[in-house]
């Protein structure tokens, strides 16, 4: 029952910064025009996402008794410069070069901590240990594209939010069907849930708040850490391809609906026309 209790407060939380946030005036830096609106909107949901975790996070051991190992910790100082990185890529002050070679060097410093793929998992459940060089590289490759492939989206109203949430559920029922208790993993997974909800209602159409570059890398980091936090048993390895899995089936569905839009006349670039 506490987790649902902190779902509802990170809930609360989220929707307290964002109100915070569209009732100030940013000035034109922190908004933008995407492909599918004409308005500007701010690009401001990654710093809502993050500071939204931590409050949440620091009232679930005040209030709720949850513990927070050095994992948990971790894991929100680099999210937190994973976020910065998105940030001053929205506000034109990196390029997408500097922005990959900063993530490069929080996924060595992850590495180092020891978390990291040890092995795959072949068909019929056969597994495959990876010398160390191997698992670097694959670690490597694993965090780089899942970090940043929610940055290819995230000009879509909603999509993100909406990805990320399916994700992190299948994450949480798979960590349930394999008896794994983790406090720490699904304390995070609930909180990051809870302030999805929020950023799913403001960014959906029509939406006043993006994730921007700095919400779409954050939000990918924590997925794919979390994933391969997210199993014990040798079996489970599942979980670090889950998500990916639902992801491409969200792209299929909106792909699906753009084209019946279209066959039907409707241009999805003219659907701000009325803002």
């Amino acid at each position: 029952m506490k987790y649902f209790y902190v779902y509802l407060l990170s809930f609360a939380v989220s929707e307290a910064l964002s109100f915070l946030v569209l009732r100030i005036n940013w000035g034109e830096k922190f908004r933008d025009s995407t492909f599918f609106r004409k308005s500007s909107v701010l690009l401001l949901g990654g710093s809502i996402h993050f500071f939204s975790i931590l409050i949440s996070a620091v009232a679930a051991v005040y209030f709720f008794g949850f513990e927070l190992d050095y994992i948990f910790i971790f894991i929100l100082s680099a999210g937190f410069f994973i976020m910065m990185i998105g940030l001053f890529e929205d506000l034109g002050k990196i390029n997408k070069s500097k922005r990959y070679l900063l993530e490069l060097f929080v996924f060595i410093i992850i590495i180092i901590l020891d978390i990291r793929i040890k092995f795959l998992v072949l068909p019929g459940g056969r597994l495959v240990f990876l010398k160390p060089l191997y698992s670097v590289l694959v670690t490597v490759i694993w965090f780089f594209f899942i970090t940043n492939f929610l940055s290819w989206f995230y000009e879509l109203e909603g999509f993100i939010s909406g990805a990320v949430s399916i994700s992190l559920i299948g994450i949480l029922i798979l960590m349930k069907l394999q008896g794994n208790i983790n406090q720490p993993v699904i304390l995070m997974n609930v909180i990051v849930l809870g302030t999805l909800l929020c950023i799913f209602r403001n960014e959906f159409y029509p939406a006043r708040i993006l994730t921007g570059q700095s919400g779409s890398i954050f939000l990918g980091f924590l997925l794919g850490i979390l994933s391969l936090l997210g199993y014990t048993k040798l079996s489970t390895m599942f979980l670090v391809f889950f998500p990916i899995l639902l992801i491409f089936i969200f792209i299929f569905i909106f792909m699906a609906i753009i084209i019946v839009s279209y066959l039907k006349g409707t241009i999805v670039t003219g659907l701000d026309s009325t803002v």
